[in-house]
C-alpha cells in the first residue's frame, strides 16, 4: 500500500467517523514485516488525524516472527504496537505447515523472533493453529510454548475459508478435540504460567449477564478491511478478495458499504445469523459465527453450524461449563475472569 492510498483511507476515515472509543488497525494479511521498518516509520503517523475523533488508537501486527529485528522491536516500543507470533508448537508440527516458499521450516526462525522480543521486554502474545495433528499432543504443545517464554496463547482451529477450501478437521469426532482443549486448559490452571485465550475468553462470557454476544465479524461496519488499492470490505477479513469491494477505493466508506452487491451479502448474513439464534442453544455464546466459513462450507452466508464454531464455540463452551462444576478450579477460573491486566485477542 503506498502512502498515498494511506492518506486517502484515513480521509475516508474521518468522514466515516463511527467509531468506539478504540480503533484498532491490524496490520494483517500476508507477513506484515516484509517491508522495511522505514514504511511503517512513514505510515503509524499517518493515523494521527483520527485522533481528534477516536481516543485511542491500537496498532497490532500477526508476524510469524522470522523477520523480526532489533530495529523493528523499537518501533514496536516507540509506538505501543501489540505483537502477536503465529507459531503451531515444536518444530515437527509447525513446520508441517509454516513453511518458506524453499519449503524449509520455518520454526527456528520463528522462535528467535520469540527470543528477540523477550530481549526487548516487549510483551506478545501467540496464536496457535490446531490441526488434526495437534491433537494428540497437548501436553508437548503446551510445555512447549511455556518453554519459549510464551504467556498468553490462542488456540484457532484450522478453518475452512478464502484460499483454505478445507481443513483437516473436517468431520471429525468432537470428543478428539474437545480431550485435546481440556487438556490445554488444565495444564494452564494448574500450571499458571501461560493464560489459554479460549479458556479466558469463554470463562469471562459465561460470568457476565451481558449475554448474548454480537459477533462482530458478523455487524455490517464493524470491521473494515482495506486492499493494497484502497478498496473497502465490511464483514470478516476472511472474505478479501470479495467481488463486492471491487472499485470502491474511489467512494466514502458509506457509499462503497451501501452498493447492492453488500445489502445482497448484508441480507444473507441476516438470515443465517436468525437461523443460528432460533437452532443453535449456543448463540449467545457465539452471535452466530463467522460468514466467512459458513461461505466456504455450505457456499452460502444464510447458513448455520460449521467445523469452527462446532468445535471452538460448542466444545470449548461445555469444556469450561465442565471446568466451572470442579470446586477445586472454581476459585481459580473466578480469579483468571476478574484478572483485568490480560491482553485480549
Amino acid at each position: 500500500m503506498s502512502a498515498n492510498t494511506l492518506d486517502a483511507i484515513v480521509s475516508r476515515l474521518c468522514d466515516w467517523s463511527f467509531f468506539g472509543p478504540t480503533l484498532e488497525v491490524s496490520w494483517h494479511a500476508g507477513e506484515p514485516l516484509s517491508v522495511p521498518v522505514s514504511y511503517y516509520e512513514e505510515m503509524l503517523p499517518k493515523f494521527n488525524p483520527l485522533r481528534a475523533i477516536v481516543p485511542r488508537i491500537n496498532h497490532t501486527v500477526q508476524t510469524n516472527g522470522t523477520l523480526l529485528s532489533d530495529d523493528y522491536c523499537r518501533l514496536f516500543k516507540e509506538h505501543g504496537v501489540s505483537v502477536g507470533v503465529s507459531i503451531d508448537g515444536p518444530a515437527w508440527l509447525h513446520d508441517r505447515h509454516r513453511t518458506f516458499r524453499s519449503g524449509a521450516g520455518s520454526h527456528a526462525q520463528t522462535v528467535a523472533g520469540i527470543k528477540k522480543l523477550i530481549d526487548h521486554s516487549i510483551p506478545f502474545y501467540a496464536i496457535m493453529v490446531a490441526s488434526v495433528e495437534s491433537l494428540p499432543h497437548a501436553e508437548e504443545i503446551y510445555y512447549h510454548m511455556r518453554d519459549l517464554g510464551i504467556t498468553f496463547l490462542g488456540v484457532n482451529v484450522e478453518e475452512s475459508e478464502g484460499v483454505h477450501p478445507s481443513s483437516t478437521l473436517d468431520g471429525i469426532d468432537g470428543k478428539l478435540f474437545s480431550d485435546f482443549i481440556e487438556k490445554m486448559f488444565r495444564l494452564s490452571l494448574d500450571d499458571g504460567r501461560v493464560v489459554i485465550r479460549d479458556l479466558y475468553m469463554t470463562a469471562t462470557y459465561l460470568s457476565r449477564s451481558s449475554l448474548p454476544l454480537r459477533s462482530v465479524s458478523a455487524s455490517p461496519g464493524e470491521i473494515l478491511t482495506f486492499d493494497w488499492k484502497g478498496n473497502v470490505a465490511t464483514y470478516s477479513p476472511e472474505l478479501v478478495p470479495f467481488p463486492a469491494m471491487d472499485n470502491t477505493a474511489a467512494l466514502s466508506i458509506s457509499n462503497a458499504l451501501q452498493r447492492p452487491e453488500w445489502r445482497a451479502v448484508e441480507a444473507q448474513i441476516a438470515q443465517g445469523l436468525l437461523e443460528c439464534e432460533l437452532t443453535c442453544d449456543y448463540f449467545s455464546v457465539c452471535g452466530g459465527g463467522n460468514p466467512s466459513n459458513k461461505l466456504t462450507e455450505h457456499g452460502s452466508f444464510a447458513s448455520t453450524e460449521t467445523t469452527a464454531c462446532r468445535l471452538q464455540v460448542k466444545e470449548t463452551t461445555e469444556i469450561v461449563l465442565k471446568l466451572f462444576e470442579d470446586e477445586n478450579l472454581r476459585k481459580v477460573l473466578q480469579d483468571l475472569v476478574g484478572n483485568k491486566h490480560l491482553m485480549r485477542l
